[in-house]
């Protein structure tokens, strides 16, 4: 009868165990997961500013500085420039650019739309996954400022979403804030 109990006992201990290493097994694949969508997040994060201030940073290329914004909104930057982000060039005519959130989500999440002249730049590559996008704009002497005709540099706030890599996960949200300035303008007016 000892046996007996001994060996129910060692099957219910070793079923334990095999049922502990399953259990961090998965845990350890679902870490694994985790810690490359929020590698690949990081890498697109990195990206989207880089993008973001290549492209703010040509605000105004040959225009003068008061002129430069269109309209400075909490949702959306629109800006003039000489500068064609299509052939990479200095163009005989201003461009106008729109920096604004798609109005619908796609598979990918909402994106990021960068327009010239209302037509969407595809070849400034994808921002998508964001779930905010906000800006808030600084004159000359780094205050912030809501004339038009002040605006220096913009600020932006994005927050961007993933769905988790395993259902019964937590969604992956990060949030991201930087700082671009109007360099041609800066150029332009010199430090006052």
């Amino acid at each position: 009868m000892n046996i007996l109990i001994d060996l129910i006992g060692a099957a219910i201990i070793g079923s334990m165990l095999i049922l502990m290493m399953m259990t961090f097994q998965f845990q350890l694949y679902e870490a694994s997961d985790r810690l490359m969508y929020a590698m690949n997040m990081t890498d697109h994060m990195e990206m989207a500013a880089t993008l973001l201030n290549n492209t703010i940073a040509l605000a105004g290329v040959g225009i003068e500085p008061g002129d430069t914004v269109v309209h400075a909104d909490e949702d959306s930057l629109v800006f003039w420039t000489y500068w064609d982000f299509q052939t990479e060039t200095k163009d005989s005519s201003p461009n106008k650019m729109s920096i604004k959130l798609a109005d619908a989500p796609n598979p990918f999440g909402t994106q990021v739309l960068i327009t010239q002249n209302d037509e969407v730049l595809q070849d400034l590559a994808n921002i998508f996954w964001v779930d905010e996008l906000k800006f808030r704009y600084y004159d000359i002497n780094d205050n912030l400022t809501t004339n038009e005709n002040d605006v220096m540099a913009a600020e932006l706030r994005m927050s961007f979403f993933r769905d988790a890599p395993r259902g019964g996960s937590r969604d992956i949200t990060t949030k991201l804030q930087f700082k671009c300035y109007f360099m041609n303008a800066y150029m332009q007016i010199g430090n006052p």
